[in-house]
């Protein structure tokens, strides 16, 4: 059985249950080896929505800093939080 914990704090899978695709295992290759970061950096910024050479250095120029894992499980969390308060508040009704 796959630990899915280790392989994503190794950056070794995109998220718990969910491995790379292959495109995404492509661009965090060579954004590894073209920037000689580490993997778990690479993957990172390929979790963000930075796939290539040129993307990373115009985030890096802009002082941008990727959310890890557990960051954006954290802030996905407050999202769906407070998406449902809204709605209690507003009173609406949602689509199903």
């Amino acid at each position: 059985m796959l630990n899915y914990a280790n392989l994503v704090s190794q950056g070794r899978a995109k998220a718990y249950g969910q491995p790379w695709s292959p495109e995404e295992l492509e661009a965090l290759m060579a954004l590894e080896k073209a920037r000689s970061l580490t993997r778990l950096e690479a993957a990172d910024y390929i979790r963000n929505g930075i796939k290539t050479a040129e993307d990373y250095d115009k985030a890096v120029e802009k002082n941008f800093k990727p959310l890890g894992v557990e960051e954006a499980v954290k802030e996905s969390a407050k999202i769906i939080e407070d998406r449902g308060k809204e709605i209690v508040k507003s009173g609406r009704k949602t689509k199903q």
